[in-house]
């Protein structure tokens, strides 16, 4: 990925910082798969989430992706294994989505993207 050395020195550059403000733990995107009860292929379906979430694929997963592996027994590999530990924010999806017209609000408030 950063084979080219003005892109390497760029990389090492910058200091990474994960929020943990108040202990609560920083925010994290997060990849899923789901079956739905209408699926023609529902046994193929399984399988490939099976596989999905087993620590071959994770690897592979989290190197093509320059990512966190979601199964905790695969750790982190190359440069996300230098960023070091997360703490990730436990809010759930459904509090961020009750709360997601007040923070348009207040980025418009304070004219964040300006």
């Amino acid at each position: 990925m950063l084979n080219d050395e003005n892109q390497r020195e760029a990389a090492e550059s910058v200091r990474l910082v994960f929020p943990n403000a108040a202990g609560r733990g920083t925010h994290i995107n997060i990849s899923g798969i789901a079956l739905t009860k209408s699926a023609p292929n529902r046994d193929n379906a399984i399988r490939l989430m099976e596989f999905l979430s087993e620590p071959k694929a994770q690897q592979i997963y989290a190197e093509a992706n320059t990512e966190y592996p979601a199964n905790p027994d695969v750790k982190p590999s190359g440069m996300v294994a230098e960023w070091g530990e997360i703490n990730p924010d436990d809010l759930s999806l459904q509090e961020i989505a009750e709360n997601r017209s007040a923070a348009v609000k207040m980025v418009d408030r304070v004219d964040y993207d300006n």
